[in-house]
């Protein structure tokens, strides 16, 4: 059999052949992470018969970082809601449903409030799980 460990099937960024002795050169480090965004969390927001005006309410919220207009800026950053279904995977029922979750991605500060927080009374948030990614 021929010796073919000096010809090139592969060639560098710079057209240079690469030996099997160089085939690490093109590799890079490889990163830890969940890969699904800076952070990723999933919050429930509870309140008794949840309107579907009440859940927009606290979605344009969540996505303006929090600012209403009972509180100028709550301090939390803006976040993305990837996701929203029921806990157990029924569909929302405006007036009926009590309980909401919602998947969030972003990579700043989110902070679990009250409704005075996201203008709609009696509703409550929680952190359910908080996915940090991109970790080196």
């Amino acid at each position: 059999m021929a010796d073919l460990s000096t010809f090139h099937q592969t060639y560098d960024n710079t057209g240079t052949g690469i030996d099997a002795s160089y085939l690490d050169a093109n590799k890079t480090a490889g990163n830890r992470s969940q890969g699904i965004a800076g952070r990723t969390l999933i919050i429930n927001v509870a309140k008794t018969n949840i309107t579907s005006a009440e859940l927009s309410t606290i979605v344009t919220a969540i996505k303006q970082g929090g600012e209403n207009s009972k509180n100028a800026d709550t301090g939390d950053d803006a976040f993305t809601v990837v996701g929203i279904t029921t806990p157990t995977g029924v569909a929302f029922e405006s007036g009926t449903t009590d309980n909401v979750v919602l998947a969030l991605q972003g990579t700043g500060t989110f902070t679990a409030d009250d409704a005075d927080a996201y203008d709609v009374t009696g509703a409550v948030t929680t952190v359910l799980a908080d996915f940090k990614g991109l970790q080196v």
